[in-house]
């Protein structure tokens, strides 16, 4: 099944299993591809049952792309693809033997989809669910009231946390321009969860001989935020280096492995006799 977007443009390339150059047919041969959509109109055992409209059957001229092997290609313009829905299609074959289908059982298929946007998110509410998921703050009334989740927002955008390109609207209720970016969204997202975090991380804890309890400790998951955030604003930190020694290497600016080893050699190790014949080296 072949999924395309409502509107573009896709090339569907057929292996027809024929000599399209042969004698035989009597005449060049016509390829075209004819398509339809076909639409669900009750489910059954095997999934839906499709009701065909003929009138629907739309035919285009499709191009031998190599003869021989019996290659032929169409491509699917915009216009083929305005109406989202499930289409079936084949190539067919006129010559002067007939007409001959690919495939010959069964139907090529295609889906078009309707076109979807990119998500973005600009308004401060759009980023109250995501943060409150982070925070575990689901039951109601939340733990962290809207009030403060727009604070804390406004503050990470208004220190950088996501970038200098960010601002916040004139009303105070937008982040300027829209998040697109999956990585900016999460560092907004993992940096106010961080802020929140903050000053809960104080817990409680008590001891008696037999008994020792400690509770709302939450270090472990703070340093859980941070890796994160450092995985987010620090992305493959070796990825440019062929290995740690060379990663090292660049942090100092110098060959720190050759200044801190100290090397011995103990010789000789090998002898070298130069000749007309050339040069032999031997081994000790």
């Amino acid at each position: 099944m072949i999924k395309i977007t409502a509107g573009s443009s896709v090339r569907i390339l057929g292996q027809l299993g024929m000599d399209l150059t042969r004698p035989s047919l009597g005449v060049a041969p016509n390829v075209t591809f004819a398509f339809e959509l076909v639409n669900p109109v009750s489910a059954d055992s095997s999934g839906f049952v499709v009701a065909l409209a003929g009138s629907q059957v739309q035919t285009r001229q499709a191009v031998i792309v190599d003869a021989p092997s019996g290659e032929a290609a169409y491509v699917l313009t915009g216009a083929d693809t305005m109406t989202p829905g499930r289409y079936r299609a084949q190539f067919q074959v006129t010559s002067g033997s007939g007409t001959i289908y690919f495939p010959a059982q069964g139907w090529l298929w295609f889906t078009v989809e309707e076109f979807l946007a990119p998500t973005t998110y600009s308004a401060l509410v759009d980023f109250y669910e995501p943060v409150r998921a982070i925070m575990g703050d689901f039951r109601r009334p939340f733990k962290f009231e809207d009030a403060a989740l727009a604070g804390v927002l406004r503050t990470m955008v208004r220190t950088g946390k996501i970038g200098p390109r960010y601002m916040i609207s004139p009303d105070a209720l937008s982040v300027l321009p829209a998040v697109t970016r999956v990585k900016d969204f999460a560092g907004l997202t993992y940096w106010s969860a961080r802020t929140l975090l903050g000053p809960q991380l104080r817990g409680e804890s008590w001891a008696t001989r037999g008994l020792k309890v400690r509770r709302n400790d939450q270090r472990d998951f703070l340093f859980e935020l941070e890796n994160i955030l450092y995985d987010i604003e620090n992305p493959c930190q070796l990825v440019s280096f062929q290995s740690y020694y060379s990663w090292v290497n660049s942090l100092a600016g110098i060959n720190v492995w050759g200044l801190m080893t100290e090397m011995k050699v103990e010789g000789p190790v090998a002898t070298a006799i130069i000749g007309t014949g050339g040069i032999q080296i031997n081994t000790t």
